[in-house]
């Protein structure tokens, strides 16, 4: 895995220290905002709707994994960062199901354990820069 960070903010996971999350966001604002600062990631509507609600408008994108997915071979059913990290890049991916459940039983991320939470954010965005590498090559 190549090196990835994770902010805990909002756990209810008292086991370790988190930052304000109005604190992060701050911080972090600028970075997020910046044309000048490309970001990579799979699913980024996703990502710039989360923000926004945060009062961040998600400037610099780049490139976005599953739109690369779909150019690359519009004819798979599934574009999602799971399958392709296992059609592509030989990987299997931590399932959220695993962490948080599914249906009626499933928890929010919140609920999460920090160390679990961490790991699966931090492989989520390795996963993303490997496959950004895979389909821009290929």
């Amino acid at each position: 895995m190549a090196e990835a960070f994770y902010i805990p903010v909002m756990h209810d996971d008292d086991s370790i220290k988190q930052i304000n999350r109005d604190k992060v966001l701050k911080k972090l604002h600028k970075i997020f905002e910046s044309k000048l600062i490309k970001k990579i990631g799979h699913n980024l509507k996703y990502d710039k709707n989360v923000l926004f609600n945060y009062g961040i408008n998600l400037q610099g994108v780049s490139d976005d994994t599953m739109i690369l997915s779909y150019v690359y071979n519009s004819g798979i059913m599934r574009h999602n960062l799971d399958s392709l990290a296992s059609m592509y890049l030989d990987y299997e991916t931590i399932k959220y199901e695993e962490l948080a459940g599914k249906g009626a039983k499933q928890i929010c991320f919140s609920k999460v354990k920090i160390q679990d939470a961490a790991e699966y954010a931090c492989e989520d965005a390795d996963i993303s820069l490997r496959l950004f590498n895979f389909l821009i090559k290929n």
